[in-house]
């Protein structure tokens, strides 16, 4: 009930919002302006944060995450965040739709594990809005699932597993996790195809990127010097406090010329 619940309301919100559209004001937002897409809780202050998540709604709601905690359909973890008013640095949005800024506005955008979420015509089209959105010389950054690496680290126990240099029942580190190798086939295709039909609707990943893949997309919305970067290097502001995914990622920052 609570799951059919919030899917009506993120419906209703993400309908509200696609239609009509309102565009921020840019003078309201800190100059320069640095646009975080899909920022969950992780939201530094002095960056426009953009979600599409429920909480969001929740926050803005006097006393309903204390209700919610109280009830038991908030978790510890999960309620203090509310607490320390994370959400509250949130802008509801969602990515089927423009982001809600004018035209070459914005300095900066970063965006974390959110493209690999989304339909692939849909990954091309807010790549297109970040180009329309970012002045000349602005930097796009994204952090991705990296489908090279995931998939050299398979190979790689699977033909130790092939050789007889590993057995099925011994233990190997995947995806960061520790594991018997019997368990590393599910894990790999776990992360194409959430077994889990539910979290496969609401948190599922639509299509993989590797450094080739996701350079053609970026070039093809229009930005130039595409190139890959090291964990929290690069020419984005505030690394230290966006970058948090080290392992299994790719960094990539592309340029608006």
């Amino acid at each position: 009930m609570v799951s059919g619940l919030r899917s009506l309301v993120e419906a209703g919100a993400s309908w509200y919002l696609g239609t009509f559209r309102p565009q921020l004001r840019t003078d309201s937002l800190p100059a320069p302006l640095y646009v975080n897409l899909g920022s969950g809780y992780r939201a530094p202050t002095g960056w426009l944060n953009l979600d599409r998540t429920i909480n969001i709604l929740i926050a803005r709601i006097p006393g309903f995450p204390v209700a919610l905690h109280k009830l038991g359909l908030l978790g510890p973890k999960q309620y203090d965040r509310f607490r320390q008013r994370f959400w509250a640095r949130v802008r509801y949005w969602d990515a089927r739709y423009p982001i809600p800024i004018p035209n070459g506005a914005v300095s900066a955008i970063y965006s974390s594990h959110l493209l690999e979420h989304l339909d692939r015509g849909i990954a091309q089209k807010l790549l297109s809005d970040c180009y329309r959105v970012l002045k000349s010389g602005g930097v796009l950054r994204l952090v991705l699932p990296d489908m090279y690496l995931i998939s050299k680290s398979y190979v790689s126990i699977a033909d130790r597993i092939a050789g007889g240099q590993l057995g099925l029942n011994d233990p190997v580190e995947f995806l960061t996790n520790k594991m018997p190798a019997s368990d590393v086939s599910s894990a790999f295709t776990a992360e194409y195809y959430d077994p889990d039909r539910r979290r496969q609707r609401l948190f599922g990943h639509q299509w993989m990127y590797d450094k080739w893949s996701i350079r053609v997309a970026l070039e093809c919305a229009g930005f130039q010097q595409v190139r890959e970067c090291s964990y929290r290097e690069g020419l984005t502001p505030d690394l230290d406090q966006l970058d948090w995914r080290p392992a299994n990622s790719l960094h990539v920052e592309a340029i608006k010329p």
